[in-house]
């Protein structure tokens, strides 16, 4: 009888253990390095949102020193 496939490969390449954890680290380094690259900071630092803007648009209700709603 033949061995599987995934038999063959794992006897002649790296331990299964092995693999997944160097794939799972490749995979965390690449959304570490995303989230430094996009998700870190603002480019421009003048240009910020009143929190009361975000939670308006967010929860639907007006914050403290939200401008008015105008509906055309």
């Amino acid at each position: 009888m033949t061995p599987s496939i995934l038999q063959r490969r794992t006897r002649r390449g790296m331990p299964l253990w092995l693999e997944i954890s160097v794939v799972l680290t490749v995979k965390l380094l690449l959304l570490w390095g995303a989230k430094v690259l996009w998700f870190s900071e603002p480019l421009a630092r003048h240009m910020t949102v009143p929190e009361s803007a975000i939670e308006q648009q967010l929860l639907g209700t007006p914050g403290r020193d939200a401008p008015p709603v105008h509906k055309n």
